[in-house]
């Protein structure tokens, strides 16, 4: 039996917080934004950092899906919404990338299961 396809999708952000004084008020926006995301499309998010910076975040998104279309649409889905967010949020997008790939892209792994 051929073993199933996987697609995952990854996503960067690099955000600047010109409002945040402190790291509480940083702290308060990157939470806000992570859970909206996590809510909205299902995935995985993290901060990544960096530490001790009051006005500066990078965050990384992750999610697998079945098909290529349904992880691009998830992926196209989340950077609309990141748009959408800059526009009217407390935040500015510096940078951002997203890549989404199939398992066959990587190199057979010497774990089984």
């Amino acid at each position: 039996m051929a073993r199933p396809r996987c697609w995952m999708g990854l996503c960067r952000v690099d955000l600047f917080i010109p409002g945040a004084s402190s790291l509480k008020d940083r702290r308060s926006v990157v939470r806000s934004l992570l859970e909206q995301c996590r809510r909205r499309f299902n995935l995985s998010a993290a901060e990544l950092g960096p530490d001790g910076s009051h006005q500066e975040a990078s965050l990384a998104f992750s999610l697998v899906a079945s098909c290529s279309s349904e992880a691009q649409g998830r992926m196209a889905a989340l950077e609309s919404f990141l748009l959408r967010s800059e526009e009217v949020g407390p935040f500015e997008i510096l940078h951002r990338e997203q890549e989404v790939w199939c398992d066959d892209d990587f190199s057979p792994g010497t774990a089984e299961s």
